[in-house]
């Protein structure tokens, strides 16, 4: 289910979704230390943040499935700063990744999925159609959208 990722990363991925362990479960270590890694990322700034997830993504080599899986993971530890977008601006955003992902395969990148991650460093902004107000996106919101990307290369044929 988690494509190509293999045992240890999978199991690394599940402890990222922060699924609560048994103190004799045999991955309560790995879960512990996924928590860490999480926790080290939430102390970044949010460009050193995306920089760190591309690299984990690229040393790692995960699948496209895997990185939508692990953008969930993101998306739900790093819920607290949610924007409420429109439709039309989630499908723009959606967009620029995109663009971003197919630009990369045109230049025959050994892992296109990752500059998804480089422009997510450089900033995403919206508008949240609530308040109104144009500010950058959250990691939750850019994971979200990250994750809408990934499943559209997936649908498309993409493997990284």
């Amino acid at each position: 289910m988690l494509g190509a990722a293999g045992p240890v990363p999978s199991l690394t991925l599940q402890g990222l979704a922060l699924r609560p362990s048994e103190p004799d479960d045999a991955h309560a270590d790995l879960v512990a230390k996924a928590r860490k890694v999480l926790e080290s990322w939430r102390r970044t700034s949010d460009p050193l943040f995306w920089t760190a997830v591309e690299g984990y993504v690229r040393q790692q080599a995960f699948s496209l499935e895997t990185q939508a899986y692990l953008m969930h993971c993101i998306a739900a530890v790093f819920g607290g700063d949610t924007m409420k977008l429109s439709n039309a601006q989630s499908e723009q955003l959606t967009g620029i990744l995109t663009d971003t992902y197919c630009d990369a395969l045109g230049t025959s990148a050994t892992m296109p999925s990752s500059d998804i991650y480089r422009r997510l460093s450089e900033g995403l902004a919206a508008t949240d159609r609530e308040t109104g107000l144009s500010r950058p996106l959250g990691r939750s919101d850019a994971a979200q959208i990250a994750m809408t990307t990934l499943f559209m290369a997936l649908r498309n044929g993409g493997s990284h």
